[in-house]
């Protein structure tokens, strides 16, 4: 059969195996199986978000973590209120929600409504919210 015979030849056995990786690839991207945060090593707590990163997970699942490695965009206190969350999962919020149904962003929509203002930093166990 002809179809044996092109796979005989190492050329086109390596052409077909990197036009399956490509492949293999491109669907992996596309289903967003890719977009997770990256963590660094850290002496007193163990593993720490890495700084300035983003993405989603699925395709639905976003996450943002800041230059302070808080799960937030860029933390800028002001003289208004500021609140700084600690805590773990709750505050983080997990892979399973969206960056503003997590606790810290919901929270900062509910002080911007009563007219507080202000900015919120999360804490937690992997460091996140607002």
């Amino acid at each position: 059969m002809k179809i044996f015979k092109f796979f005989r030849t190492p050329r086109n056995l390596l052409f077909m195996l990197v036009a399956a990786l490509m492949v293999a690839e491109g669907a992996v991207r596309a289903f967003g199986l890719v977009g997770f945060p990256l963590y660094a090593a850290n002496a007193q707590i163990g593993y720490i978000p890495a700084a300035s990163q983003q993405g989603s997970f699925l395709n639905k699942n976003d996450w943002q973590f800041n230059a302070l490695h808080m799960g937030a965009p860029a933390f800028k206190p002001d003289a208004a209120r500021d609140v700084l969350l600690l805590g773990d999962s709750v505050v983080y919020g997990g892979n399973a929600y969206r960056q503003p149904e997590r606790l810290g962003p919901a929270l900062q929509a509910a002080l911007q409504v009563r007219g507080g203002g202000g900015s919120l930093a999360g804490f937690g166990g992997q460091l996140g919210a607002a």
